[in-house]
């Protein structure tokens, strides 16, 4: 009886000591798992804090003779990259954090008075989270010869009176932005934006078949991507 007795203490130790290592291994488990959630949104939050108003307007009137390096508000912004994000990030076109912060500038140069503000974040795909955004901007003559230069050829009373209609207008679009979580470096691996351009624009113009010329040699597309 007294051997029976031991036995039973002995696998009730086990037992107890095995369901210890269980509660600290899921204990350590959830606190990465917590780290990394904390991390990717976190990292999805500064990414959109940083750029909400795309690269500053003397950087972009900078880039090409001085360089990222000349500010530093683009050097926050290189730096996070280089930080947080993978070297051969993607955003669905191009690869590379170069290429990418080169995309950045031109979206730069084609909204004016851009402003990006989150509206909230929320988990999609496993390892992905997407920022629900509003994007406003303003129409300027920059815009229009850096984004839709094929206005200012053509037939000259059509482009004047599509320009007459777009110069100086406030635009407001629903946007996201995705980002794509690399679990085994902590890193973002992929960052995709979009945003309906095509809606302010058909209230703007008035109909479809405008729309579409404006749009038809562009260098931003109806999502409001850089081409």
């Amino acid at each position: 009886r007294r051997e029976q007795c031991r036995e039973n203490q002995a696998r009730y130790r086990r037992r107890q000591h095995e369901h210890l290592l269980k509660m600290e291994t899921d204990t350590a488990t959830l606190r990465v798992q917590g780290v990394r959630t904390q991390t990717v949104w976190g990292v999805a939050a500064e990414f959109l804090g940083l750029f909400k108003h795309g690269i500053s307007t003397a950087t972009v009137a900078t880039l090409g003779t001085t360089g990222y390096h000349s500010l530093e508000a683009s050097n926050a912004q290189l730096d996070f990259l280089r930080a947080m994000m993978t070297p051969d990030v993607t955003d669905g076109s191009v690869y590379g954090i170069d290429a990418l912060l080169e995309r950045w500038r031109l979206y730069s140069l084609y909204h004016s008075n851009l402003d990006i503000e989150l509206e909230r974040l929320e988990m999609g795909a496993p390892n992905t989270v997407i920022a629900t955004t509003r994007v406003s901007m303003t129409i300027t003559e920059s815009t229009l010869y850096h984004a839709f230069r094929h206005l200012f050829n053509g037939n000259a009373s059509h482009s004047e009176r599509l320009v007459a209609k777009l110069l100086g207008q406030h635009v407001t679009m629903s946007g996201s932005v995705r980002f794509g979580w690399d679990d085994t470096c902590g890193r973002v691996h992929s960052l995709e934006h979009s945003a309906d351009m095509l809606t302010p624009m058909l209230k703007l113009l008035g109909n479809l078949e405008d729309v579409a010329f404006v749009f038809s040699r562009a260098r931003i597309t109806p999502d409001d991507n850089v081409l």
